[in-house]
C-alpha cells in the first residue's frame, strides 16, 4: 500500500471522527472531496451524507440494471448495499477534468462487504462521475459505474 494513500485515509478518518452523523451539507468544496465523503459514508453507514453528494435529479447507471433517477432512489441503492454488511470503499487513480461549474471525474475503486459469518465480498470497478457546482458546492449529476474482474 502506498504510504501517501494510507496517510490520506488516516487524515480523513481523524477529520471526521467527531462529526455527528447528520452533520453534512449538500455538495463538497472540490470534486475530489466526493471520494472522501463516499469512503466515510460507507465506513460509518451514513447514507444521508452519501445521498447529499447527488443532485435532486441525479442519475445512477450500474451494469445490468435500469437507470436510477433522483437522490432518494440513489439513497435506496446505498441503503441496500449497506444492509448487506459492513462496507468499505477506497478510491485510486482519480482523474479530474474541471471547468468553472462542471467537472468530469474518473476513478477506480475497490469495495468490500463483510457479512458476519461469511467471506468478504470484494468488487473492483471504475466510475465516470459528472459533477456540477451550485451555491452549496459540487454535487454528482450522473454516476456511471463499471465492475471489473477482481485483482
Amino acid at each position: 500500500m502506498r504510504r501517501g494513500y494510507l496517510l490520506k485515509v488516516i487524515a480523513v478518518a481523524v477529520a471526521f471522527v467527531g462529526m455527528p452523523m447528520g452533520a453534512h451539507a449538500d455538495g463538497v468544496a472540490h470534486p475530489r472531496d466526493a471520494a472522501d465523503v463516499l469512503m466515510r459514508g460507507m465506513l460509518t453507514g451514513d447514507v444521508n451524507a452519501v445521498a447529499a453528494l447527488y443532485t435532486p435529479n441525479a442519475v445512477y447507471l450500474a451494469p445490468d440494471s435500469p437507470m436510477i433517477s433522483g437522490r432518494d432512489a440513489i439513497r435506496g441503492v446505498y441503503e441496500r448495499h449497506l444492509s448487506a454488511g459492513r462496507s468499505t470503499i477506497r478510491f485510486f487513480d482519480v482523474k479530474i477534468d474541471q471547468a468553472e461549474n462542471r467537472a468530469l471525474v474518473v476513478w477506480h475503486w475497490t469495495s468490500e462487504i463483510a457479512r458476519e459469518g461469511a467471506e468478504v465480498v470484494r468488487m473492483d470497478g471504475r466510475s465516470m462521475v459528472y459533477m456540477v457546482r451550485s451555491d452549496s458546492g459540487w454535487q454528482i449529476s450522473a454516476d456511471m459505474l463499471q465492475t471489473l474482474p477482481s485483482r
